[in-house]
């Protein structure tokens, strides 16, 4: 799986290259800065991880488990 997957990307064309580079950078234009006191700040990280297997490191308790999906409205935002 991972050959494959590393096979397509390395069939990618310089456009579409540029062009996942765009989008890429226009997210983070849109959501990896807030207005704070009338700053611009930099957010540490405003992706979220899909649901899926939790992996963890080391011996975790909940490896193994599902991660449910989610929802915009579980979201909080810590910028001070």
């Amino acid at each position: 799986h991972l050959n494959e997957q590393k096979i397509v990307r390395k069939a990618i064309t310089d456009a579409e290259r540029k062009m996942n580079k765009d989008v890429k950078n226009t997210a983070m234009f849109k959501f990896g800065y807030s207005l704070v006191d009338g700053h611009l700040e930099k957010v540490g990280n405003y992706n979220m991880e899909p649901p899926g297997a939790f992996r963890g490191r080391g011996e975790h308790p909940k490896m193994g488990k599902l991660k449910q999906r989610v929802d915009p409205e579980q979201v909080m935002l810590n910028l001070s």
